[in-house]
């Protein structure tokens, strides 16, 4: 997924991401750039906890965001593509039957996805 969009402007965005092990969800980079960050600079990933509310997180981050000259990134695992905790708390690791899924589906891959697309 190309990611330029978010490195264009600046201030808070929400763009949606897809990586190839689940094809079929979409988790939502909740960002925030201060208009200071330049490529190379730090970027600070927030992870929501159970109400999946990434917005709020990078919400909380502008203030330190602005200050150092950072990019916020804070991926959301929304209840609809994600829902209970066998999907988001416990990574998609198992199938329904309790079964281990293929690793490319684990949603832990996703923060490392995210960077690299970056």
């Amino acid at each position: 997924m190309e990611l330029q969009s978010l490195l264009d402007g600046n201030g808070s965005n929400a763009l949606p991401f897809i990586f190839s092990g689940q094809p079929e969800t979409t988790v939502i980079l909740n960002t925030y750039k201060a208009a200071g960050y330049e490529p190379g600079k730090p970027v600070v990933f927030v992870q929501h906890g159970m109400l999946r509310n990434g917005d709020d997180y990078r919400d909380f981050w502008i203030a330190a965001a602005d200050r150092h000259d950072l990019l916020i990134v804070a991926p959301t695992f929304p209840n609809g593509d994600f829902p209970e905790p066998e999907n988001y708390n416990n990574g998609m690791v198992l199938d329904a039957e309790g079964k281990p899924t293929p690793r490319e589906s684990w949603i832990y891959r996703a923060p490392a996805l995210i960077a690299e697309a970056l």
